[in-house]
């Protein structure tokens, strides 16, 4: 699986969260203890930026899209919840 932060302007963040998980059920985090909400998901392999953002229905240039940022992570470092980093390894070494 792929890893990719989500983080979507606060104006539609309610609705960007609900199709986060609806469309990832079993594979989101909602990284709400920040100054902002922010969402990481796992997603299969074939996966890239611009198809994670489409379902979400981020960024389509449509009058009734959504604004945000979908960042595929390829490296991560720091110090937080030792859930945190023992979730995402799960993920990256899930074949799904």
């Amino acid at each position: 699986m792929k890893l990719f932060l989500i983080s979507p302007v606060a104006s539609c963040a309610e609705q960007v969260g609900q199709r986060i998980q609806s469309k990832f059920p079993e594979h989101h985090l909602a990284l709400d203890d920040r100054q902002r909400l922010v969402w990481i998901v796992a997603a299969p392999d074939q996966s890239t930026p611009a198809s994670v953002s489409k379902g979400l229905g981020i960024g389509n240039g449509s009058e009734d899209s959504f604004f945000g940022l979908v960042v595929q992570i390829h490296d991560y470092f720091g110090f937080d919840n030792k859930s945190l980093w023992q979730q995402l390894e799960v993920w990256l070494h899930d074949r799904g």
